[in-house]
């Protein structure tokens, strides 16, 4: 089917659409590539009714002058009859709805892989030819329409939206109890923060203790309901460790042992366990499979490290160990955590056509350039620079967070370990 069909290209972004084109010229459909929607509405215009004319457009949305979504309405409005098929942001669910009324046959969510891509344009040439082989069979293409009733209709839109409220209400309260506030605590803390679906599986929590403070990354597999409940169980087992000042290996035993136990449990979970001490000056880490602690030491030549130690990821096995690294710290010292989608972003290499990962040595970098920054401004360049790399098209959930070294002991940390 696909080397006999034409597809057009509408992407502003060069790397973006080259990949395309490599994807689909290797799935042997025939390419062509624009770089705006009034060039694209040209191009159809151009070539209608001729060999030439595309057989689906492929579009992205945000793009200069004419977007992809009034490029589709425009299509609808003069009677140009093209598949459209759209590129769009995860969540965005008023777009997708002005999509579909402008005409639109499909979309298909960023970020996506090459299968994705294919599968969804194959889906939508095969819907097109089986309701063009119902209509000259006299039939509909999709069933019997006299066997759905009005009432039916309406029966399953209802339930429908009745699910939807049930969703929303889930994300609503998933994102009350993951947030943190920078201004909680009076030890300089920033993070950010962006899951590639509405229920993420990144988790980042900060609780006082007696003598400082302890902080938890984690990062649940997948970007569903599953996960998010899982981000919830960790949050309550961490706040539980550090009311009974337990130390990091304990908190991943109990909680590998619980996932283990647990006969709904198909997760793996990496993460890493920070105590800050401000009394003795000292950190101490526990990883579980999860990426190394950067360490910044204080003034702006100070030495730059990554520390990470041995430990099994969480939910897989029954035996797991753990290992703790204590490490001394001085006032000024900035501490990053963050999730493996940060340095997993990736970005195409036009020199050798390569994906290009940013990896942990690029966020090491990218964190050096801002360091003479306030932390805060310093989480925000950094991240704005890991989203310029990979043109704010991530493929997984991300959580970057820095911690800086107060120069004596906070006033909120008493020996009974609150919050001011």
């Amino acid at each position: 089917m696909s080397a006999k069909k034409h597809i057009l290209i509408a992407e502003d972004e060069k790397r973006t659409q080259l990949s395309l084109a490599l994807i689909l010229k290797g799935a042997g459909y025939t390419v062509t590539t624009v770089e705006d929607g009034a060039e694209a509405f040209e191009t159809i215009k151009e070539s209608y009714g001729t060999e030439n004319r595309p057989d689906l457009l492929l579009t992205d949305i945000k793009m200069p002058g004419i977007s992809g979504l009034d490029l589709a309405g425009l299509l609808k409005k003069t009677d140009v009859s093209i598949p459209v098929v759209a590129m769009t942001g995860f969540g965005n669910k008023e777009t997708v709805v002005r999509l579909l009324k402008s005409g639109c046959r499909d979309y298909i969510e960023k970020p996506f892989s090459g299968e994705e891509l294919l599968e969804c344009i194959e889906t939508v040439f095969h819907d097109i030819e089986r309701e063009n082989a119902g209509k000259s069979n006299g039939g509909v293409g999709f069933g019997n329409n006299e066997t759905v009733s009005a009432r039916d209709i309406r029966t399953y839109k209802l339930n429908l939206e009745r699910l939807s409220e049930q969703f929303e209400s889930a994300v609503d309260i998933y994102h009350k109890l993951v947030e943190v506030s920078p201004e909680d605590y009076d030890i300089p803390f920033a993070w950010e923060n962006r899951p590639l679906a509405d229920l993420g599986g990144d988790f980042i929590g900060i609780e006082s203790g007696r003598d400082g403070y302890d902080i938890l990354v984690a990062d649940v597999a997948g970007h569903d309901l599953g996960s998010s409940f899982h981000t919830i169980l960790i949050k309550a087992f961490f706040e539980e460790n550090a009311r009974k000042a337990n130390d990091g290996p304990t908190l991943f035993y109990l909680l590998n042992r619980h996932l283990r136990e647990s006969e709904k449990n198909e997760r793996m979970i990496t993460a890493l366990f920070l105590r800050i001490d401000l009394k003795a000056m000292t950190g101490d880490i526990v990883t579980a499979g999860h990426p190394p602690l950067i360490h910044f030491s204080g003034g702006p030549d100070g030495e730059r490290r990554s520390l990470s130690t041995n430990g099994m990821v969480l939910g897989i096995y029954d035996q797991v160990e753990f290992e703790s690294l204590k490490f001394e710290l001085d006032p000024g010292d900035r501490l990053f955590l963050y999730t493996d989608g940060v340095t997993g972003v990736s970005r195409l290499d036009t020199s050798d056509e390569r994906m290009k990962l940013l990896s942990d040595h690029g966020l090491e970098r990218i964190l050096a350039s801002h360091r003479s920054l306030p932390l805060a401004e310093m989480v925000s360049r950094a991240w704005s620079d890991v989203l310029a790399f990979c043109d704010a098209k991530p493929n997984d959930d991300m959580l970057l967070a820095g911690i800086e070294i107060p120069g004596k002991r906070p006033p909120g940390v008493s020996g009974e370990g609150k919050k001011r």
